[in-house]
């Protein structure tokens, strides 16, 4: 064995510097393209808000319909939450992204917005389902519209939760990265 094939890399050095795996090189690509479409999506997210409040804002200064509360005005502060908490979401996988692109894959910071993520959808999913509940419990559902109500809330919430244990794994990943690299 020759010192140039023995030797290791040194800790301040760039973790995408000598990358030989092609998978490698493709994940840094794809997360810098992932990037690009989570931004026009969080603009779009933004235009979309926008589009959505500017007539409630011009309600405001006209004067309106009075004191007559129209869907429209009932919908408004929903609609402004679901284009937040859709923001948020992509936000973190876009952070997830580039951390990916800039630290490389296994990074703490790539598992730490991974798990972020997983938590965001996997409250996305409990939200619907601990209030389904509750209103069984009070008696204002019925058995078929709790139903109803649980079938489509449980996917995000299983998917949060899958996308949380990857998280964990990743950041498990990280740690043996971090041990293997102090091994001789």
């Amino acid at each position: 064995m020759n010192a140039e094939s023995t030797s290791s890399k040194s800790p301040n050095s760039d973790p995408n510097a000598g990358l030989q795996s092609p998978r490698l090189r493709r994940v840094l690509k794809l997360s810098r393209v992932f990037r690009i479409i989570c931004w026009i999506m969080m603009a779009g997210l933004i235009l979309a808000a926008i589009g959505v409040s500017i007539p409630q804002i011009q309600k405001l200064f006209t004067g309106g319909d009075g004191d007559a509360q129209t869907p429209q005005q009932a919908f408004f502060p929903a609609a402004l939450f679901l284009h937040a908490w859709w923001f948020a979401a992509i936000w973190f996988l876009e952070r997830m992204f580039r951390s990916f692109s800039t630290n490389g894959v296994f990074h703490p910071s790539g598992a730490r917005y991974l798990k972020w993520l997983g938590f965001w959808f996997l409250l996305s999913g409990c939200i619907p389902l601990v209030l389904g509940m509750f209103s069984f419990a009070i008696g204002n559902l019925r058995a078929s519209e709790i139903i109803a109500i649980l079938a489509p809330a449980s996917s995000p919430a299983l998917l949060g939760a899958i996308i949380l244990m990857i998280g964990w794994i990743l950041e498990e990943a990280c740690e043996l990265r971090a041990e293997q690299e102090l091994t001789i």
